[in-house]
């Protein structure tokens, strides 16, 4: 209004940038500048020549005919017919441009283009000022943030908790709509997400894919302001729609175990360098949760193992009979490798018996009996080889059959480990532990490896156990036998007890006693399931096994005879 001007406005941007009107005034009658603020050839001239452009008449103004800087066209339909434009500087830095324009043309006098210079001088400094004011307080509001997020995410110790905590802390931090953590294991896998799909969750794709390979190569946050253009973008649908992204690595150690990301959907919430480097700050807090998380859950499992061994020693280390055993060895096995359920497989001839199981659902014991008593694949190999199967796809592993899988899958098992167990006999058994889910490490492996060495001493003790208490059941019924055989004087009632008692003590079906007269041999005495019709019948003396046991005078063994 001093200066009797029609418009008055501060276009802030430097050259060759981004020009945005941060504030504008004009006389009733006029319109906005709006979006032609980029076609302002005064204004153009002035933030390139970095001087002041002062303008009587449009109409007579060669300078402002350059085709780059815009056309005096733009200021007719503003209803611009004389101007000032002056570069607002502080510090030697290009801040804006300060511009006044009038409705009728005119000189412009010396005084008043000083007080236009003036001004922007001062706007200029003002300005400087209050971004430096917002960039500290921007800074301390982010330093606030990265403070209580990175207390956040180290209050945890839990892996799966920490991932969580990361994604949602970082999504907060950064006002982004969407955030994931994807880890580094020669591919990269999503191990959480926040405002995504939770099946995302376990995908995987190559390490020098879209941004994430970026980052990873140059070991320094990624930042694409035009994400559905990348070339190279994530293959998975989940992505897509995206205006905005940055993926920082997180580094420890000169290690990368994995990277964080954070997108934006909304064209308006660009994110910026400034962004990247807040990111690029919380991915290295979030490396030290990370490797916190990851240590807590080693000692953890190892003390988990350590527990294991010892429950398994004290599972298995009582002399007890050999149908606990093997029960115990199946419960030891599904106890201490975390497994649902269990079946214990011991030889049989070329095949095995399923002797114990643990937890087992009955139509899942019923695939294993009958592939245990085929002898199936890859049971054979595991008993022979002496190796540990591991299936962590069990419904996808086509080295089991088809029904087993089904039946497997419809109990809700998702993998199994099959461990050797040596039987006494010198031929391997089997322990099959099922798990609803499980990625087997070496630490699984070690403790399958401590289970099979267990197992076979306790089965060894309850051989030995078995064979004691049958050597003893054996003297007992010896010394119960004499004693009735010695008390008795009559002939015919020592065969009589002979043959009652023999069957019992060797566990036979029968017994007969046949006595040696001239050269044959005559029935005397019968018992168990053998028909009283025998008594009294002869057959000759080099007959049969008798022939052997006479001539030997020791006994004869015939596994089989008709």
């Amino acid at each position: 209004r001093a200066l009797r001007a029609s418009r008055c406005f501060i276009r802030l941007g430097q050259p060759g940038g981004l020009q945005q009107l941060a504030a504008e005034w004009f006389a009733a009658g006029l319109q906005p500048i709006g979006p032609q603020t980029q076609n302002l050839p005064a204004s153009n001239l002035a933030a390139l020549k970095r001087r002041t452009v002062v303008v009587s008449d449009i109409d007579d103004a060669p300078e402002l005919e350059d085709p780059e800087l815009g056309t005096t066209e733009t200021m007719r339909r503003l209803g611009t017919k004389s101007l000032v434009a002056t570069p607002m500087i502080a510090f030697d830095r290009s801040i804006g441009v300060l511009g006044l324009h009038r409705a009728t043309a005119g000189p412009w006098s010396e005084g008043e283009v000083a007080l236009i210079e003036s001004v922007a001088r001062e706007l200029a400094l003002a300005i400087n000022s209050a971004r430096l004011l917002d960039e500290n307080r921007q800074r301390l509001l982010e330093q606030t943030a990265l403070l209580r997020a990175a207390q956040v995410v180290t209050s945890e110790l839990e892996l799966d908790a920490v991932l969580q905590r990361l994604v949602d802390e970082v999504a907060r931090l950064l006002g982004c709509a969407a955030a994931d953590c994807y880890l580094l294991d020669r591919m990269l896998r999503c191990a959480a997400v926040h405002g995504l799909e939770p099946e995302l969750v376990g995908f995987e794709f190559s390490s020098d894919q879209g941004l994430a390979g970026q980052a990873i190569r140059q070991r320094a946050p990624a930042l694409s302001d035009d994400y559905a253009q990348l070339p190279d973008s994530v293959p998975h649908p989940a992505y897509r729609g995206y205006a905005s992204a940055i993926v920082a690595p997180m580094m420890w150690s000169d290690q990368i175990p994995g990277v964080l990301g954070v997108g934006t959907h909304d064209p308006d919430r660009t994110l910026t360098s400034s962004d990247a480097e807040l990111l690029e700050a919380f991915a290295t807090l979030a490396s030290l949760a990370l490797r916190n998380a990851e240590s807590f859950e080693e000692r953890s499992r190892q003390a988990r193992i350590q527990r294991a061994f010892y429950d398994i020693a004290s599972l298995l280390a009582l002399p007890i009979s050999q149908a606990e055993t093997l029960r115990a060895v199946a419960r030891a096995a599904a106890e201490a490798l975390g497994g649902s359920s269990s079946a214990l497989l011991m030889p049989r001839e070329e095949a095995f018996d399923l002797v114990a199981g643990h937890g087992l659902p009955n139509e899942v014991a019923a695939q294993v009996r009958q592939a245990a008593a085929e002898g199936a694949e890859p049971l054979a190999t595991c008993s022979r080889n002496r190796t540990v199967i591991t299936a962590s796809a069990l419904a996808e592993d086509d080295r089991f059959d088809t029904e087993w899988r089904e039946a497997a899958a419809s109990a809700g098992y998702g993998s199994l480990l099959a461990v050797p167990v040596q039987a006494p006999e010198g031929r391997n058994g089997l322990v099959i532990v099922f798990f609803e889910d499980a990625r087997f490490s070496d630490y699984d492996l070690e403790l399958a490896r401590n289970l099979a060495g267990t197992a076979r001493g306790a089965l060894e003790r309850s051989e030995l156990y078995e064979s004691e208490r049958r050597a003893r059941g054996l003297a007992q019924q010896l010394a119960r036998t004499g004693t009735l055989l010695a008390t008795e004087l009559d002939p015919a009632a020592v065969l009589d007890e002979i043959v009652a008692q023999a069957p019992a003590l060797l566990g036979a079906d029968a017994a007969v006693v046949r006595l040696l007269e001239d050269d044959e041999l005559v029935v005397s005495a019968v018992g168990g399931e053998l028909p009283e019709g025998l008594l009294e019948s002869r057959s000759p003396a080099t007959g049969w096994a008798a022939a052997d046991a006479i001539q030997t005078t020791g006994y004869s063994l015939q596994p089989e005879f008709d």
